[in-house]
């Protein structure tokens, strides 16, 4: 079969996909200048730490529209890579090392476009700039597992995953199958089964077969691409190449499974072992904008005027929706939502839980606002009090003994563990809460990662009304990255 050229016209990107683009390639070539790969020609596991902390920042400058299967994947493919590798060198040789950085780099893509086809040809070009391109032979190509299902002969029933191939199809499967290096087997395994399915576990031939059979519903079936065009169509118009590479991918996976097993390796073990294995996520998100009727520096309600205190308006309604329909359409799996006792979050909380369908709200004195009621007990009104800094802990207000900031990191601590606690990998807690207790727990996890000594010292952790800041926690309980559901992509060309 002639590989098809895929028609040339001119496309413009978009400023967020260029911007994006732009940066991992910077942000990757600057860092990975160091690693062992580039410097020595041998991956080393600290470029496993270099990948991860490309991640984490890559994660908190682009705020990425990915889903929550994204991270899941992100994170799991390696280590079962890693343990299909590990498992197997003995007899193919292979080195483990560079079977993780291959499964960490591979989609790097979606960071810059999700599209089918599009993605891989996007990840392998910034595998080139940043200088890791040895990796690239290490993956197998989408766009010829395509080439090699057109040869198929594919009917309706067998693209439907409903009826079995014929032995002269089967003898074409072993035919691509041979074609892929040891390497490439093991991270096309990793890839296709490395994700986590909708009751939780790792994916199984059932799982992973009805994948692929409703893998259209959650693809564009038109793109202005090219490459992604040529996907989802075919030379006679009969069946879109897109289809016809999953019934080749379906077999192919099968036919990998049996090969390890001759190998000594068995995989139904390894998928054992990682047994809810993946990361958890909490969903920190400010109450949305408020009404305040007098003008005055709130505090928290019984402090106040029963006609002081602020309640959620129109514009606060819709930037929790806004964070609701984002963990729905990002398939963020929510099983808790904690909110503080002021009205402000209440309602707040109350919004999100409604669109997502939970029954129960868990009320938490932990995220309560900080205890800081001098400047409305002294009648500041809003404006002034920006104006002179907006700080509470300012030695002026010391009479009326605030709560220190350490104190509420603590409590902040304490509520964000309670939230992880019982979360099975994949799964999202939501904390609903105020801009200064939010911002100390971002604080403290980042300083836990990385050192107090490289925090940024401008207040950029610190949220918007109505924003949502996701926190990703890795399967060792480590944070992996925090990036704003709702805050702006990244438009630097």
């Amino acid at each position: 079969m002639v590989e098809s050229e895929p028609i040339r016209i001119k496309v413009t990107e978009t400023p967020e996909a260029t911007g994006a683009y732009n940066w991992l390639k910077i942000r990757g070539k600057e860092m990975f200048a160091k690693s062992g790969l580039v410097r020595e020609g041998k991956v080393l596991c600290s470029d496993m730490d270099l990948v991860r902390r490309l991640f984490k920042e890559a994660a908190a400058e682009l705020n990425p529209s990915v889903w929550g299967q994204y991270w899941e994947h992100v994170i799991l493919a390696p280590a079962l890579g890693r343990r299909i590798a590990e498992a197997s060198k003995n007899k193919l040789k292979i080195d483990p090392n560079s079977i993780e950085l291959a499964l960490w780099f591979h989609d790097l893509g979606i960071m810059v476009t999700p599209q089918y086809n599009r993605k891989d040809k996007v990840g392998d070009r910034l595998l080139q700039e940043i200088g890791v391109s040895k990796l690239i032979e290490l993956l197998s190509s989408t766009h010829k597992l395509m080439v090699a299902a057109e040869g198929l002969g594919l009917t309706k029933e067998q693209i439907s995953l409903k009826a079995d191939l014929t032995p002269e199809q089967m003898a074409k499967v072993e035919k691509y199958f041979q074609g892929l290096t040891p390497a490439q087997r093991i991270t096309n395994l990793a890839d296709n089964m490395g994700k986590i399915d909708e009751n939780g576990g790792l994916f199984t031939m059932v799982a992973f077969k009805k994948y692929l059979a409703t893998q259209e519903t959650r693809y564009d079936q038109t793109s202005k691409w090219p490459s992604v065009d040529w996907a989802i169509r075919s030379e006679d118009g009969k069946f879109p190449r897109r289809p016809l590479g999953a019934v080749l991918q379906y077999f192919t996976i099968k036919r990998t499974i049996e090969w390890l097993n001759d190998q000594g390796v068995n995989f139904e073990e390894i998928c054992q072992s990682l047994t809810n294995y993946g990361p958890r996520f909490v969903a920190l998100i400010r109450h949305g904008e408020v009404d305040n009727p007098t003008g005055k520096v709130y505090t928290r309600d019984y402090l106040m005027a029963i006609e002081d205190i602020p309640h959620l308006n129109n514009q606060g309604q819709q930037q929790m929706q806004e964070a609701a329909n984002l963990l729905s359409k990002r398939k963020f799996r929510v099983k808790k939502i904690y909110k503080s006792p002021e009205a402000r979050a209440q309602e707040s909380a109350e919004c999100i839980a409604k669109i997502l369908g939970i029954q129960e709200i868990r009320e938490s004195y932990l995220l309560d606002d900080a205890f800081a009621p001098g400047p409305y007990l002294k009648g500041t009104r809003m404006e002034t009090f920006l104006e002179g800094g907006g700080n509470v802990w300012d030695p002026r207000w010391a009479e009326y003994h605030h709560e220190t900031p350490e104190a509420i990191k603590r409590r902040m601590q304490g509520i964000f563990r309670q939230a992880t606690s019982g979360l099975k990998a994949g799964e999202t807690g939501v904390l609903v809460s105020h801009g200064d207790p939010i911002a100390f727990l971002l604080r403290d996890l980042e300083e836990k990662t990385v050192g107090p000594e490289n925090i940024d010292q401008n207040q950029a952790s610190y949220p918007k009304k109505g924003e949502a800041k996701m926190v990703v926690i890795d399967p060792e309980g480590l944070l992996f990255a925090i990036y704003s559901l709702n805050g702006p992509q990244l438009m630097k060309a």
